[in-house]
This record gives C-alpha cells, structure tokens and sequence, in this order.
C-alpha cells in the first residue's frame, strides 16, 4: 500500500497512486492513497474510518505479505496507518512521525499542513504506529537534522536504517539515480535487505551528480570551501553542480 506525497499530488497529466508504474513493474498488488486537493496528511476521520472497514473486512488476510510504502509526507502515512496491519512491512523514504510541536519540537517545516489536519485520534503518531510492524525501513540522511530526529523516535527493534549521507531531503531520487533503486526496494519488500547490504549497494552504484552537488553544496554551506575546491575532480566540473558558487579567490 502506497501512499501519496506533494510531488505525486501535483504531477502533470493523468493521476495515479504514488509509485504506481514503479511498482507495476514489481508484478506486485496495489492499493493506493492519494491525496485530495487539501493538503491535510491524511488526517481526516473519513481515512480512519477506511483502514478500520478493511480491518473489519479482513481485506489485507487475502494477500501473503503486506507493505506500507511511502516517501515524506506518504512516509509519514505508511508508518502511522501501518498499525491497521500488525505484522506487516514499511519502507518509509525521509519520513516524518508526526507534526504537533509539543510531541516533535523539532518540527517547523510543515505548518501550514499541520493547521489542516487533525492531530488527534487513531492513527496519529507514525512511532506508534511503527511499533505493530514486524520489520521498518527508513531510507534517510543521517545529517539531515529534522529527518534524523523523526528517524530517533522509531523503536530500534525493528528498525533497519538505510543511511544516505549528505542526499538531504532528496534521498530518494538520489537512490534512483544512483540506479540501485529498484533492488533496494525489492529487497526491503521481501525483507532481505540489510544495512550492511545497502551500504555496499551505494558504494558500488554509478556516480550520481544530484548527489555530488548536495554533497558540495553541504560543504560550502558549514564553511569548508577549500575542502570542495581539493576534491579530485576539476574545479570547473565541480562549479557547474554547485548550487552555490566558489569564489574566485578560493581557486
């Protein structure tokens, strides 16, 4: 089960459920979120009221395995919702837990999604939700400091941590390009998939100049230019992924 997130709302052309020809492809069954026009986090009664008919209905006993998957906001869907089916499998792409201030302080970046929805009722706290799951993958970037607090409040028991160092709050597509996407997911699907073993598939990947630029950009950001002027490629290759430039002097 998928769930939707901004970028997926807000594509042009026909609509489909977040990672819809992706999974097409997989050969898997496909139940999809999506979001309406109000951006509210899939915090409505009327969704409350959907997860508990397929609960009552026995909907997800027809299916051998069941996975929440979901990325940012979809994250957030797929780790809260994911307690409608105790046992089942989330793969969460930079997920929030929730967005009320007095339970993750941290938090500023969503405010006007927060003032839409409800936060409170079922369903409301994606840690808690987690909890049911019988296996969590979070794919995230350990330096990211609001994603990385989201990641803190998850139960370490079931948690593996997909660490993407420096990718930001664009881990995900840095996971496409690199071209391991599909057999990272396919593996956490079937829950073969292993930290150490995620580790060797990036180090392995072709190169990714979305990531490139982040990761410089990063480095020019907390103040280390001449460490992004050192780097082995040429100073010129470098300034044109750079989203902010290097000075002159610094050449």
């Amino acid at each position: 089960m998928t769930f939707d997130n901004m970028k997926s709302r807000d594509a042009v052309g026909q609509q489909f459920p977040w990672g819809y020809q992706f999974l097409e492809k997989m050969g898997v069954s496909h139940l999809g979120l999506m979001m309406s026009l109000r951006n509210d986090w899939f915090r409505h009664a009327d969704v409350w009221a959907f997860f508990d008919l397929l609960q009552q209905q026995c909907f997800f006993d027809r299916f051998d395995d069941v996975v929440f998957y979901g990325s940012s906001m979809g994250g957030y869907g797929a780790l809260t919702y994911c307690r409608a089916v105790p046992g089942a499998r989330v793969v969460a792409f930079m997920p929030q837990t929730h967005l009320d201030q007095t339970v993750v302080p941290f938090e500023n970046r969503f405010r006007r999604a927060f003032e839409r929805g409800r936060w409170n009722g079922r369903y409301v706290d994606g840690a808690d939700g987690a909890q049911s799951a019988a296996q969590v993958y979070v794919l995230y970037d350990p330096y990211h400091a609001e994603d990385a607090a989201h990641v803190a409040r998850l139960a370490p028991e079931n948690l593996t941590r997909l660490h993407l160092p420096w990718a930001g709050h664009q881990a995900g597509r840095v996971l496409h390009l690199l071209g391991v996407l599909p057999t990272v997911v396919g593996q956490a699907f079937d829950g073969t998939l292993t930290e150490a073993g995620f580790r060797a598939q990036v180090r392995a990947a072709k190169r990714c100049k979305l990531h490139t630029r982040l990761c410089l950009t990063a480095a020019v950001e907390r103040g280390h230019e001449a460490l992004v002027v050192r780097t082995p490629r040429t100073v010129e290759a470098i300034a044109s992924h750079l989203v902010l430039p290097i000075r002159r002097d610094e050449r």
